[in-house]
Formats: C-alpha cells, sequence, structure tokens
C-alpha cells in the first residue's frame, strides 16, 4: 500500500514540477514585488530596469512636485483675464503670493496691479511736477555790485 501511495503521489508532483519548470526556464529574471514573485523574461526585465533608471532620474522633480501647492482659481482667474491663460505668464510676486497666503490667485493679481498703477501714477505725478517747477536764480552770487547798481539807477530812473 505504501508502494502504492509513493507511486500516486510521485506522478502529481512529477506533474507540478513540469508544471513549474517551464515557467522557471522562460523566467530571465525573478522579482519579488509587494510580497508576490513574479517571474520575467528578458524584455520585460529590460523594460522594467529602464523604467527604475528614469525614476531615480526624476525622483527629486517627483517629491518637489508631491509637495507643492497647485495655484488657487486659475479657472476662475482664466476667465476674468483670458490673456493670462497659463500661470507662467504671471509675475513671480503674484504666483508667490498666492502660494502663501490664504488669498486666492485673482486677488493677488488684481492687489499687484493696484500696486503698480498707484506706482506708475506717482511717478507720472513727479514727472509732471518737476517739468512746471521753477529752476530758480541761474546766478551764482546774490549780492549786486554797488557799481552796477548805480549805473542801473542812472539809466532807469530808479
Amino acid at each position: 500500500m505504501e508502494e502504492t501511495m509513493k507511486n500516486e503521489a510521485s506522478p502529481s508532483a512529477l506533474e507540478a514540477e513540469k508544471v513549474t519548470t517551464p515557467s522557471a526556464e522562460a523566467a530571465f529574471l525573478t522579482v519579488k514585488f509587494n510580497k508576490e514573485l513574479f517571474d520575467l523574461d528578458r524584455d520585460e526585465a529590460i523594460a522594467l530596469a529602464q523604467k527604475g533608471m528614469k525614476y531615480d532620474r526624476i525622483y527629486e522633480d517627483y517629491e518637489r512636485l508631491k509637495t507643492a501647492k497647485p495655484l488657487p482659481d486659475i479657472s476662475e482667474f482664466c476667465e476674468e483675464f483670458p490673456e493670462l491663460s497659463s500661470p507662467e505668464r504671471l509675475p513671480e510676486k503674484v504666483r508667490t503670493a498666492a502660494e502663501n497666503s490664504h488669498r486666492g490667485l485673482l486677488f493677488e493679481f488684481l492687489l499687484h496691479t493696484c500696486r503698480e498703477n498707484r506706482a506708475a501714477a506717482a511717478e507720472a505725478e513727479n514727472q509732471a511736477f518737476a517739468a512746471n517747477a521753477s529752476v530758480g536764480s541761474l546766478s551764482t552770487d546774490d549780492r549786486e555790485d554797488p557799481t552796477t547798481a548805480e549805473f542801473l539807477r542812472g539809466v532807469w530812473g530808479r
């Protein structure tokens, strides 16, 4: 009876070996991922190795982008200002202020524009004032020469 069990057990064990052996022969590399083993052929191993090398190259950018806050209310902003349809066209100060504050991108852009307009108006006012301002006395000496004063009194009758 033991012999019969051995004979019965042997064919099933051989079948199991036959099933695993061809896949093991076809497998170029066995990889463990998420607690599972995967048999990869040569082409799959090359593709995954290349993806891993690309990941190493972009890892820093990936981490930076993963932690970066998206710009708020960009759709509302684009509706109001279609000529500035992408955040890259905005001044850096506006983007930074929108990211760091609780106020939105639209508010920060309008605040920036208002400040620029005020500065431009103040500059224009200063230039207009400077253009209308008196140059003042052109002489370097304010004292009159007594001889000249006497001459002018005689000529003009002062």
